[in-house]
Parts: C-alpha cells; sequence; structure tokens
C-alpha cells in the first residue's frame, strides 16, 4: 500500500489504453488497486470503506486471473 499526493495516471500498456477511454484515474480519483499493489491519495489515509474498497478488487485480480483478465471482465 502506498500513499501518495495524487494517484498516479497510467502512461502506458492495456492501463493506458483503458485510462483512455473510460477515465479510470483522474485528478479526483482516491484509490487505485493493480493486482497486489494499492495507492491511496493521503487525504483518504485510514478511510476503511475504501481500504475494503480496494482489498475487493484485490480479490477480483485473483479470482479472475491478473489485470488483462480483470479489466476485460469489468469494462465489457
Amino acid at each position: 500500500m502506498l500513499y501518495v499526493e495524487q494517484i498516479p495516471m497510467p502512461n502506458e500498456g492495456l492501463l493506458k489504453e483503458v485510462n483512455n477511454i473510460v477515465q479510470l484515474v483522474t485528478p479526483q480519483t482516491i484509490g487505485l488497486t493493480l493486482r497486489y499493489g494499492i495507492f491511496i491519495r493521503l487525504d483518504y489515509q485510514g478511510n476503511r470503506r475504501l481500504l475494503i474498497h480496494e482489498f475487493v478488487h484485490t480479490s477480483q485480480y485473483e479470482r479472475f486471473g491478473g489485470t488483462r483478465a480483470f479489466l476485460q471482465k469489468i469494462f465489457r
């Protein structure tokens, strides 16, 4: 888990392509899970509801078999 001032914008690959279409990450994004890595915006540190939400995404990555499968499943 990494606490950051702003969630980093994807700058290459599949995540960049998806972000260009659906605006997955914007300046208003407060959390982002990338398999086992979780970004949380500093001003939401300790927000229990957000942490649970992001942990559910980690579980989904495992269940669907990785990043590509997860993104394909949720953005169909």
